[in-house]
């Protein structure tokens, strides 16, 4: 329970520090052209807020697709709002040149009070950037 609830306040305090424009400089972690993470980057990722959804070409209202499975052929679970932070469990290399990520998406349930939800799936790895620099 205690890590559950460390969690959600780290993610709390990640997504409310990034809703703020120009918080985070834009840094692609691992490989830019085919978003793959070494190993030392997952597992720093794991837990801590280390990542942010990052549209390039729309940073501030962006969205990027989150799907049931790491594939473009996949259903969309949630079309996430670029700067959303997020954590990563796992990756893998698909046919179509990228890897793609497990990642838990943190989400604006309300703004009034502020509730934040996590929404898990797939995500390919070069639509992320560093959150902390």
């Amino acid at each position: 329970m205690y890590l559950k609830t460390r969690n959600v306040a780290i993610m709390a305090v990640a997504w409310l520090a990034l809703s703020v424009p120009g918080y985070a400089q834009v840094q692609k972690p691992g490989d830019p052209a085919t978003g793959c993470l070494d190993n030392q980057e997952l597992a720093d990722g794991q837990f801590d807020g280390t990542y942010m959804l990052y549209a390039e070409d729309n940073p501030i209202d962006g969205t990027i697709n989150i799907r049931e499975r790491p594939t473009t052929n996949s259903d969309i679970v949630h079309a996430a709002q670029s700067r959303n932070p997020i954590t990563v469990s796992e990756q893998v290399f698909q046919e179509d040149g990228y890897c793609w990520l497990r990642a838990n998406v943190t989400i604006l349930i309300s703004e009034n009070p502020v509730q934040l939800g996590v929404v898990s799936g797939w995500v390919r790895g070069d639509l992320i950037a560093l959150a902390w620099d």
